[in-house]
């Protein structure tokens, strides 16, 4: 069995021989992982595993075309055979969040790195939005990284157009996880890039706060209510107070109060 690849901006791509894919085990959220070789490149095969193609096909229209150095790359898209698969380039197995929680880690955890390794992650979502891309479900779950650790925005299930208002019924009952959520998403309200930045707040409480989880002493639902109640998250003994002031304008009630990804990307350099 092969692998057509439709390469969404200039045509087609050779087959790749399903017996070239290294199956590696990493799964996703709406799929699995598969390490390949592709024209000596490594890349990396997602396969959608949930009978959903249409959900699978938008991730691929939102990530098609899109180039940045901190946002994952989308290489092509394989329709011949079932699954639909997702051609992408290929990243360390490890997110940030597992970084984060290894103390043996590798990876420069100095506060220098960390701080250049957000702002490099809020370029990431500034390019995003300039392509008028609401990504709904950033955190350090969904950063990976290329090579010399460089952060890349990935995790794109639940990402959409800011113009699109269509709602795919398989995903109707599934939102992204609470705790990262926008006060205007909980409260009904529609998603903008705004709501982006605040799920960066929570995000910066993962990395200077070393929250293994936003709100841990709380449940769902107890962080529902606190939100509605217009209280945020609490400042970790270990985040430094200017982080931390931070975060809090990105919890503005007002989404047009917040700060952009434009700033923190200035700030956190």
């Amino acid at each position: 069995m092969h692998f057509k690849l439709f390469f969404v901006t200039v045509g087609w791509f050779p087959d790749i021989k399903r017996s070239s894919l290294d199956r590696f085990e990493k799964t996703v959220y709406s799929g699995r992982v598969w390490k390949a070789t592709f024209q000596g490149s490594t890349i990396a095969v997602k396969k959608n595993v949930d009978n959903n193609p249409l959900s699978f096909l938008k991730e691929a229209h939102i990530l098609k075309g899109t180039s940045h150095e901190n946002v994952i790359k989308m290489i092509g898209v394989s329709t011949e055979h079932h699954p639909v698969s997702l051609v992408m380039e290929y990243l360390t197995e490890y997110t940030l969040k597992q970084i984060l929680l290894d103390e043996h880690t590798s990876m420069d955890t100095s506060m220098k790195h960390m701080t250049e390794m957000t702002s490099k992650i809020a370029k990431g979502m500034d390019f995003l939005g300039t392509r008028e891309i609401i990504h709904s479900d950033l955190r350090a779950d969904n950063i990976l990284f290329g090579t010399n650790w460089t952060p890349k925005v990935c995790g794109f299930k639940f990402a959409h157009m800011t113009n699109d208002h269509t709602i795919d019924p398989k995903r109707r009952r599934t939102i992204p996880p609470v705790r990262w959520l926008a006060q205007e998403i909980i409260e009904g309200e529609k998603a903008t890039t705004k709501s982006d930045v605040w799920s960066f707040g929570i995000l910066l409480m993962e990395v200077f706060g070393h929250c293994q989880i936003p709100y841990e002493d709380l449940k769902d639902p107890e962080v529902f209510n606190r939100i509605k109640r217009d209280l945020r998250h609490i400042r970790p003994d270990c985040c430094p107070e200017a982080i931390y002031d931070h975060a809090i304008d990105c919890w503005s009630k007002d989404p047009d109060s917040r700060i952009t990804f434009e700033y923190i990307s200035h700030f956190f350099w």
